[in-house]
């Protein structure tokens, strides 16, 4: 289910007659969001595409059964809007409205604790708030978001509560609702006020948490999560490089007196439990961790086998050699020594904002960096030393591959150093260890000697895979009932199947990298870097 607002949600927009408020009012209710009033005391009596203008909130709440409002009026009207709305009844108030001084959000935050405790505002400032596929009050733009959950993204930034949105949804993973509390100092909505919500919320199963510098918001939640939160929590913190004393962007990301840094909000967030990402590209692949890292099951290593058994089943749809690019060393502040040896002297992008760019176009990489060959000798010692490497996130998972057949052939990332691995298809040994089977009777778990992926694919498309003990016949497997249950087969259906305990091996051993030319002064290159278009870094979970 989602928090605060839902399908049942009866919208009142005050500022619906304006050039802004009828653009996004009318685009919420083209989402489905039951917008059933505006508000102009002015044009009482006429409608704005169908939907009925009043008088006064009071009005509204009264013929449409309005329970929350849209406040998206000039800055000097909303304090007024806001008291109005709450003393129509409105329970839920939504003001995306910029430029509110600091002293008038601080007067109506204590209007509201004192004479209205029940009613909850979400802002200002802020981009509003998207339960996908059944409610829109705001800005958030609904192509990038997945309905369904099981992930609560809470922001105070409104464009990285986007690109969580489009991360989240493009790794196949919806969203419960997604809250934009805003970024000015008083915000009606805090972060705990949210954590609070999804983790009493039983459909949303992690959250993701969106600061950015200036207050002590982060280091509140933080405490917060490590006393009331039992589910996992990805974070980022926008704002690393930002210099001590300048406003950025929001009235309260500014860092004063040292207080309010990014890296401050990382650690107290880091200190709880929670995945603090290094950019807003990774939260989409850190979702299972958190929780599951340690999980006895090894899920982190059982998404790579599925993997690996997906290519053995469609074989004809990969080509000959896999490639697995592995991320290199990044420091806790985000930068890549390599990068900053060699990429930005091409192109003038920090790190994170060079990755970030990736996101949509990987072309302006491909464009600006050299073709021609790159001397290691050329760079600082710190970005040789990180060629070919990975970072310590990331060990487990070159060991793995390694153990599959991996190798790093001399060939890196060019975008960060990280070490390309490569190996043939059909030597990957749980991809020819992949094969058909039929199901037979269900068998008791106790009789099971072996370990296995066994998948199916339903008539629209929709891959499902398990990992379960079975029991090999001459003519047909059989695996434990409750596991038929989970992958929704039955006795004689058939599926893929590859066994991983016992481990398929190699067949021989891979070939290793080719042997270094002797040193020569001022002749050592580079690895060199791929042929094709240079990709982005990859997640901490690679591979």
């Amino acid at each position: 289910m989602a928090i605060f607002v839902d399908e049942n949600t009866r919208v009142v927009v005050q500022g619906l007659t304006g050039t802004q408020g009828q653009f996004y009012g009318l685009r919420n209710r083209d989402y489905g969001t039951q917008v059933v009033a505006g508000t102009n005391p002015k044009k009482a009596g006429t409608d704005v595409d169908g939907i009925p203008i009043f008088a006064t909130v009071a009005d509204a709440v009264r013929e449409t059964g309005a329970n929350a409002s849209f406040i998206i009026v000039p800055a000097a009207f909303c304090p007024a809007a806001i008291i109005e709305a709450a003393e129509a009844g409105i329970p839920f108030i939504v003001c995306v409205t910029e430029h509110i001084p600091a002293q008038e959000q601080a007067r109506i935050y204590n209007y509201l604790k004192r004479y209205h405790p029940d009613v909850r505002l979400l802002g200002p400032n802020c981009a509003g708030i998207l339960s996908p596929g059944k409610c829109n009050i705001g800005f958030t733009p609904t192509e990038v978001a997945k309905p369904g959950g099981p992930v609560g993204v809470i922001s105070r930034s409104g464009t990285l509560a986007y690109q969580a949105l489009y991360e989240l949804t493009e790794a196949g993973i919806g969203q419960t609702t997604c809250v934009g509390i805003g970024g000015d100092p008083v915000p009606g909505t805090s972060f705990i006020d949210a954590l609070a919500a999804f983790e009493k919320d039983p459909e949303t199963k992690a959250i993701v948490l969106i600061g950015e510098i200036g207050g002590s918001a982060e280091e509140e939640a933080a405490e917060f999560i490590r006393d009331n939160v039992s589910k996992p929590v990805i974070t980022y913190v926008a704002g690393v490089t930002a210099p001590p004393g300048k406003k950025m962007g929001h009235a309260g990301a500014i860092i004063s007196g040292g207080k309010g840094t990014a890296q401050a909000k990382m650690d107290a967030l880091r200190a709880v439990g929670a995945y603090v990402a290094n950019n807003p590209t990774e939260i989409g692949g850190l979702i299972l961790q958190p929780a599951y890292r340690a999980h006895k099951a090894r899920l982190g290593r059982l998404l790579s086998f599925v993997r690996f058994h997906f290519m053995g089943v469609y074989r004809e749809n990969f080509a000959d050699r896999v490639l697995a690019e592995m991320m290199a060393p990044i420091s806790d502040a985000g930068d890549n020594e390599f990068w900053d040896a060699f990429g930005r002297r091409f192109i003038n992008l920090s790190y994170d904002e060079a990755d970030r760019f990736c996101q949509y176009s990987r072309e302006f990489m491909f464009t600006l960096l050299p073709r021609e060959d790159i001397y290691l000798t050329l760079l600082p010692a710190k970005a040789r030393r990180g060629v070919g490497q990975v970072g310590k996130d990331t060990v487990p998972a070159r060991k793995m591959l390694e153990k599959l057949g991996f190798r790093y052939e001399g060939i890196i990332d060019p975008f960060d150093g990280g070490p390309h691995l490569h190996a043939n298809t059909d030597d990957i040994p749980l991809v020819r260890a992949t094969r058909k089977a039929t199901l037979g009777k269900p068998a008791a778990t106790s009789s099971c000697k072996g370990l296995a992926i066994l998948s199916t694919l339903d008539g629209e498309g929709t891959f499902q895979a398990i990992q379960t003990p079975l029991v090999e016949q001459s003519d047909c497997v059989s695996i434990p009932k409750d596991a038929m249950a989970a992958l929704g087969v039955g006795e004689g259906d058939e599926v893929a199947m590859t066994i991983i305990d016992p481990m398929p091996t190699l067949e021989q051993p891979a070939a290793g990298p080719k042997k270094r030319p002797a040193r020569k002064k001022s002749t050592k290159k580079v690895a060199k870097t791929a042929e094709k278009t240079p990709t982005k870094t990859r997640r901490k979970n690679a591979g």
